[in-house]
């Protein structure tokens, strides 16, 4: 009776460890679960409300992200865009989204005609992530639009050069003005004090 007592209590204890790091085990993996959908939920509000269009494709080439400023700037939806090969997709406007994100792993300016039909000034960013094998495990490009901030530039060096030339006329016209000035007050002096014996009608 001691024996089967010891044993009982034994698989009791073992049956209330295992009973109280299953309901910890479960605690912890609803708190990951709720940590990973917040952060999901935050990282997914980041990129849909950036700025700069976000694409990244998969190791075969498919798209698995296109947030909304994408969207916007190429005309397509997320709908049509995510799940499809980069080969088969292209913007309203025609330019194709895989020659687009064709060059290597840093920074390139190029130019794009947009879902309006007009062209725009972009700067592409590539970065690739590699597996341990070597392979290209996914790709990820951020797109800037440059376009209203190079019209800006533009702007601002045309009225920089038109004020510059407001201040050189401004001083050519002071430097002319003093001479001026002189020979205006020399010829009413001789108006004045000047009488001529010959000539005088002249």
């Amino acid at each position: 009776m001691q024996r089967r007592i010891i044993i009982m209590s034994f698989v009791l204890v073992t049956i209330g460890v295992l009973v109280l790091l299953a309901i910890v085990a479960s605690q912890n993996l609803r708190l990951m679960e709720r940590r990973y959908s917040a952060m999901k939920s935050f990282a997914g509000n980041i990129l849909e409300h950036m700025q700069d269009a976000v694409i990244a494709t998969d190791s075969h080439g498919s798209v698995t992200l296109f947030n909304k400023q994408a969207q916007r700037l190429f005309g397509l939806s997320e709908d049509d865009a995510v799940g499809k090969p980069l080969t088969t997709l292209a913007t309203s406007g025609g330019t194709s989204l895989e020659s687009l994100l064709s060059n290597e792993d840093g920074q390139q300016s190029k130019t794009i005609r947009g879902s309006d039909g007009s062209e725009r000034e972009v700067e592409v960013s590539l970065s690739k992530t590699h597996h341990t094998s070597g392979a290209v495990e996914s790709t990820t490009a951020i797109v800037k639009d440059l376009t209203e901030r190079r019209r800006i530039d533009r702007d601002i060096q045309r009225r920089d050069k038109l004020t510059a030339m407001g201040e050189l006329a401004a001083g050519v016209a002071h430097e002319i003005r003093n001479p001026m000035n002189s020979i205006n007050m020399i010829v009413q002096r001789f108006e004045r004090e000047f009488s001529p014996k010959r000539g005088v009608k002249e």
